[in-house]
């Protein structure tokens, strides 16, 4: 018998204690090549235990279970068309573009989230509409910014 055979040293070494070995005088038998595996009460070789598993071990009682963070809830919008841009609109473009007087209506020029929507490239300084914004245009111009990208041009809050 070869270690090659699949049983390695552990069941080269089981068998010579349960005796196979002695029964053909060495360890190494004239069926050396043979594929034919041994029969008999002899051949059953039993299984290697393995340990059993280290068990988890248990939090200190004094210890508190930390637990999970939990996913954080959108915040409210903090400008939205209804509260601070519509008055924006009403004030300094509706005389010109009605369709600012609807919320459904100012988002035909607006992609929530970004900075290259159109209402916002033109109140921004140096935008086609900005000279328009009446008063504290920057102001202006930074709130319908903000609305638009920071605020996903919520409808109100």
């Amino acid at each position: 018998m070869r270690i090659d055979d699949g049983l390695g040293w552990k069941g080269l070494a089981l068998l010579a204690v349960m005796g196979l070995a002695a029964c053909g005088g060495t360890a190494e038998s004239e069926h050396e090549d043979d594929d034919r595996s041994p029969t008999g009460p002899s051949a059953a070789v039993t299984p290697t235990p393995q340990p059993n598993p280290t068990p988890a071990a248990t939090p200190d009682p004094g210890t508190p279970t930390p637990q999970p963070t939990p996913t954080p809830t959108p915040a409210a919008a903090s400008v939205a068309y209804e509260q601070d841009i519509r008055p924006i609109l009403e004030t300094d473009c509706l005389s010109c573009h009605g369709q600012f007087g609807s919320y459904a209506g100012t988002m035909g020029y607006v992609v929530a989230g970004n900075a290259s929507s159109r209402l916002v490239r033109s109140t921004q300084s140096g935008g086609s509409m900005n000279r328009y914004l009446s008063g504290d245009k920057a102001g202006k111009a930074d709130l319908i910014r903000r609305w638009v990208v920071e605020n996903g041009a919520a409808q109100s809050r």
